[in-house]
């Protein structure tokens, strides 16, 4: 039962990966400053707070009391709604770290209040409210989900995409009509209330998002479908890529719609901002198409590193292609022999990654081979991922340098463990 639900949660978010942007109210990058995506709800700095690295760019950093950004009133009464961030704690000292509120007054329905109380998620509209039960820590980054649904006038929080509590009674809509947004404090609510630590992808939804899409949200990294020669991310976090030297369009078909196609020494396809894979330890999964079109002395499939260039810093060859056409791959210390791929035949390749489970390999669905690993040394950088090619003649861990020459699509990373269902679902467009 449990598989059943998360091959249908999988499912679900990834034939829905756009449905929210036609609900979304506001979205506040913090990106070097407190605009709204759509120039509505432009935030106001008080106190000065800084900017600094976040889970994706950049993200506003509290680092001492008073510090908060105000935007104008988001009318959120009398209707459902998602309110979602990235949070980053320095301290859990306070009662309160307040991460949204909207407080007309201290009456019942008027106050709208988000927040971590003792270290737990807490969701308020003042005297109706829902608490987490997982404890918070320091120094991570988590994603929180807030959602009221009108419809069945319920609370629910999410951290990392996993419920973590809900209310049983019935709850009235929230009733607030007048007052400011503010992100780190919370005005007309107790004192002492203020954030300490990183906001980062703050983000309004005049709906209640389902489970799935929290799921996705918080989990789903980056997906690349590269249709029609796109490099956007269709994911949450808008890692959107670059490429050289590949061929892409509606000339080049895909295993879904359209691909890119890697036929030359120098072509690959790069992009920036993948926290989860530098933080060590960090569940994974890469779900990807391939369809190779001739051997090489060692075809490069997917590289990820903390510089764009392999020849320096920390690097990791996730997955390459051996001279007769044997898929490898590998962690720091240990490379792994995988499956042999036919040329001019699509094959969807997955490698997931626990503690608990260490290192598996799927093909097309089915597990190839789990290698035990208890833990995965990343960078404790922000990485680079890179498609088709080393981009550098010394390569690095794994030691496969040359160019991968066929075809790639349907490129996703999550920074969870996906289970046989999903990678069933995956594999199964």
């Amino acid at each position: 039962m449990f598989h059943k639900l998360e091959h249908q949660l999988l499912a679900s978010s990834v034939n829905n990966m756009t449905s929210s942007t036609k609900s979304l109210v506001s979205f506040w990058s913090f990106d070097g400053d407190a605009t709204d995506l759509f120039n509505t709800y432009n935030g106001v700095l008080y106190n000065k707070p800084t900017f600094k690295t976040g889970y994706v760019g950049q993200a506003i950093a509290f680092t001492g009391g008073n510090q908060y950004v105000q935007t104008p009133f988001v009318n959120l009464a009398y209707q459902s709604f998602t309110i979602e961030a990235w949070v980053y704690l320095t301290t859990l000292a306070m009662t309160d770290s307040s991460i949204f509120g909207e407080c007309t007054a201290k009456t019942t329905g008027k106050c709208l209040q988000l927040v971590i109380r003792n270290k737990l998620l807490y969701m308020d509209f003042y005297g109706h409210n829902t608490t987490g039960r997982t404890t918070l820590q320091i120094n991570t980054w988590y994603h929180v989900a807030f959602v009221y649904d009108e419809n069945l006038q319920q609370q629910s929080v999410y951290l990392n995409g996993t419920l973590d509590g809900q209310t049983t009674q019935s709850i009235p809509p929230y009733l607030g009509t007048c007052a400011n947004v503010t992100i780190g404090t919370i005005q007309n609510s107790v004192a002492n209330n203020y954030f300490i630590g990183s906001i980062d992808h703050l983000s309004i939804n005049n709906r209640a998002k389902s489970q799935s899409e929290v799921l996705s949200d918080a989990t789903l990294v980056a997906y690349y479908s590269f249709d029609n020669g796109s490099l956007l991310d269709s994911g949450p976090n808008r890692l959107n890529g670059t490429a050289v030297g590949v061929r892409s369009g509606a000339t080049v078909p895909g295993r879904v719609n359209q691909a890119l196609l890697f036929n030359s020494s120098a072509a690959y396809f790069q992009a920036f901002g993948f926290t989860s894979l530098g933080i060590s330890n960090h569940a994974f999964s890469i779900s990807i198409w391939i369809k190779p079109i001739a051997s090489t002395s060692g075809g490069t499939i997917l590289i990820v590193s903390s510089t764009p260039l392999t020849n320096s810093g920390w690097c990791l060859q996730f997955l390459a292609m051996s001279a007769n056409g044997i898929l490898t791959y590998n962690s720091i210390s240990s490379s792994y022999i995988g499956p042999s791929l036919t040329q001019n035949v699509w094959s969807h390749i997955a490698l997931t990654y626990s503690q608990m489970n260490g290192l598996q390999l799927y093909q097309n669905g089915a597990l190839y081979a789990s290698n035990p690993l208890s833990s995965y040394s990343a960078s404790t950088l922000v990485n680079y991922v890179t498609l088709g090619n080393s981009r550098s003649s010394s390569g690095c861990s794994g030691g496969l340098t040359g160019p991968f020459k066929g075809y790639i699509d349907e490129f996703r990373v999550f920074s969870r463990e996906l289970s046989q269902a999903d990678v069933s679902a995956l594999a199964n467009p």
